[in-house]
């Protein structure tokens, strides 16, 4: 919003072949659902923002995503209760009080004629009202933490695994629940699996991530499971750890492998 001024004199003061379409943009610009529904996006888009910088760190495992959500989800709960900082500071500039007495034709705001009416104020709100509560429910089944594929991937979460295992060893049936979830999803059987978003960050193409053989799958998971959570490799991130094991193993334990190539890529 602190370019708000400059953008709106320039298209003004447009002169050139431009001038229509410039016009065009300062008819918009200068409507009151126009410029508080930027100012109200300038506080939904922060914790966004902060979500979106979290989820591409190469470090990043399946607990750090599933707290980056949630607490993503509290912040924009919060926006529904109480209007964010850039919101805020942008009612007081209002000739009315928010919510309260009835608006007058237009306003000035920093310099410029904003077009006001009760029509403008009703669409904005109703954007207002419904936006955040879609938001919420859009990331939620996205990032489900209750989603059993995402529950079966957090099989691979490293750093989960040194924190509660000092031993460096992990129980003999670790992992076979989630290795029986992950089959059943991806399996031949599974009418969904051609259309699955997961299997497109496998291969980089439509070509599905399938498995035939359950009995070949806990194999390869019985051998793989050790490399987890060996002393060895304990001070690698998930970035390093599929470069220096992985691409080592992948012949040796392929399915499982692309599970866990999977399980970094997930989120996107």
């Amino acid at each position: 919003m602190k370019t708000y001024d400059s953008i709106l004199s320039c298209l003004v003061n447009e002169d050139g072949r431009q001038k229509v379409k410039a016009q065009g943009f300062v008819k918009k610009m200068s409507k009151f659902d126009f410029l508080a529904l930027t100012h109200y996006l300038a506080d939904v888009l922060e914790p966004l923002n902060r979500l979106c910088l979290s989820l591409q760190r190469s470090n990043l495992s399946y607990a750090d995503t599933i707290n980056q959500i949630e607490l993503t989800i509290c912040n924009l709960s919060e926006l529904q209760l109480h209007d964010g900082p850039v919101f805020v500071e942008f009612s007081k500039s209002l000739p009315f009080g928010w919510g309260g007495a009835k608006p007058v034709p237009n306003f000035d705001f920093k310099g410029h004629l904003i077009n006001l009416n009760a029509d403008l104020v009703k669409k904005f709100e109703k954007v207002k009202e419904k936006f955040i509560t879609n938001l919420i429910e859009n990331l939620s089944a996205r990032f489900s933490p209750n989603d059993n594929v995402v529950k079966g991937l957090s099989v691979f979460d490293r750093r989960e695994l040194y924190q509660e295992n000092e031993t460096y060893q992990l129980p003999e049936n670790y992992g076979i629940e989630s290795m029986d979830i992950l089959f059943t999803h991806f399996s031949e059987n599974n009418s969904n699996y051609k259309t699955d978003k997961h299997n497109h960050l496998i291969t980089g193409t439509t070509v599905p991530l399938m498995f035939d053989n359950k009995t070949t799958l806990l194999s390869e998971w019985t051998g793989f499971k050790n490399l987890l959570i060996s002393k060895k490799y304990s001070h690698l991130s998930h970035e390093s750890f599929k470069r220096e094991v992985i691409l080592k193993y992948e012949n040796m334990y392929p399915s499982v492998c692309k599970l866990y190539i999977l399980n970094i890529y997930f989120h996107m």
